[in-house]
């Protein structure tokens, strides 16, 4: 699998040529403060893969447009800079708090726990629907640490999209360079075909 920095590599490169609206080299990196200041607010440091990804790129909201999720799962989502975190985090936080999932559970791929939140969850890109992608940091025994899920803010459904950060990076990278997605300057990436194959799953 490639290194997160590869990954971020191709991605750039297939931006540079496929999406001319985009206009200037994308966001730089999110500070060591920065991200120290989001794990300690949340309460959990930050897999190894997911900090490298941000001391390379902290793209703004909606910058590079919206990513598609997976082959598995319908809908796009943009990556939320490393300042937007906590604000898409606490909300979920609160509501667990004050106990309004409480006996609620949810319907998630093996692997993945079945409440309806968890606070291990990090939220890392979103449709601005109320819908995440999470870094996961408390898988069940089938899973992975720091695996990569999808949550729905009014579906149960919780589906695994990775087994890491830098596995959904390095199938991002495949997506572009597969000719399945094209860059639209109102929608982001827009799947060319109906059905694309995710090879690491």
């Amino acid at each position: 699998m490639c290194t997160v920095s590869e990954s971020w590599h191709r991605i750039v490169v297939w931006l540079a040529s496929n999406a001319p609206s985009i206009r200037q080299p994308i966001s730089g990196p999110a500070t060591e403060a920065e991200i120290l200041a989001t794990e300690d607010a949340i309460g959990f440091p930050f897999p190894q893969d997911l900090r490298s990804s941000y001391l390379l790129h902290n793209p703004k909201w909606c910058e590079l447009g919206f990513f598609p999720s997976s082959p598995a799962v319908h809908g796009s989502f943009c990556l939320t800079p490393i300042e937007e975190i906590l604000s898409n985090w606490q909300p979920w936080q609160e509501l667990i708090d004050m106990g309004d999932f409480d006996g609620q559970t949810s319907a998630p791929d093996r692997g993945i726990r079945n409440d309806w939140w968890c606070k291990e969850w990090i939220p890392v890109a979103g449709n601005d629907a109320g819908d995440h992608i999470c870094v996961d940091l408390s898988p069940t025994e089938e899973g992975t640490l720091g695996q990569v899920i999808a949550a729905w803010h009014a579906s149960e459904i919780r589906s695994l999209l990775a087994r890491s950060w830098g596995e959904y990076l390095a199938w991002i990278a495949q997506v572009m360079e597969s000719g399945t997605v094209s860059y639209d300057e109102n929608y982001g990436l827009v799947q060319t075909a109906l059905l694309y194959r995710w090879s690491n799953r």
